[in-house]
């Protein structure tokens, strides 16, 4: 079975996603453009139920700086 966790840093720690918006809007010239998300998608296979749940918040993520998602990320709001 393959597992889907996606992971996302949190505001403040998204210096990546600020920097993409902020290339995107002077390079581009994409001036309306908001905000920008990045998130890092892993697809987990042949791992145990008990090690993929420690991995969530040891390996994939880091609990003070990301916020994670299992199998779908809900794109709502963004166009």
């Amino acid at each position: 079975m393959v597992r889907r966790i996606y992971v996302k840093k949190k505001n403040g720690f998204d210096i990546e996603a600020k920097g993409v918006l902020n290339d995107l809007k002077e390079n581009l010239q994409i001036k309306e453009l908001e905000d920008v998300i990045v998130l890092n998608r892993y697809d987990v296979e042949g791992v145990e139920d008990s090690d993929f749940e420690k991995a969530k918040t040891t390996i994939f993520s880091e609990p003070q700086v990301d916020d994670y998602f299992e199998d779908e990320y809900d794109f709502t709001g963004y166009k």
